[in-house]
């Protein structure tokens, strides 16, 4: 059998190698982990009001945990992200045995952290829930 290597046969192998490779780098895509290493301090507060408490966000390991959740029972939670221009949104869910769970939503731009989140907490008269804000800096 004779196999002949043509130039369409060429191009569109570069051009799905490139878009593999495209793809694998993460461009408007989740990119796993790449918030890891940092901190972010800041004020936080109930939807609509002042701030009453200041949190530390912490990344690693593809994992968030809220400093101020801990006492709680709140820990680490996995956290995904989205690159849009010079801003990357996140998404995480945290979770406690006896308090619930926490799904935070926030945008990282430059140094600056700006996140709400929910708090919800089954119990036998119903779900309680609060929402909340934080805004802080990479510490």
């Amino acid at each position: 059998m004779n196999t002949r290597i043509t130039y369409p046969k060429i191009i569109i192998s570069l051009l799905i190698l490139s878009i593999v490779l495209f793809l694998n780098t993460g461009f408007g895509f989740a990119n796993e982990g790449i918030l890891d290493g940092k901190v972010f301090t800041g004020s936080t507060g109930k939807k609509g009001k002042n701030a009453s408490e200041t949190d530390d966000l912490k990344f690693e390991n593809g994992k968030m945990l809220s400093t101020g959740c801990t006492q709680w029972g709140f820990g680490w939670g996995d956290y995904s992200t989205k690159v849009e221009g010079d801003s990357i949104t996140f998404e995480a869910v945290t979770t406690s045995p006896e308090n619930g769970q926490i799904a935070w939503r926030g945008t990282v731009k430059g140094d600056m952290i700006d996140a709400t989140y929910v708090w919800t907490k089954k119990s036998w008269y119903g779900e309680r829930r609060q929402e909340k804000w934080l805004k802080g800096k990479i510490k």
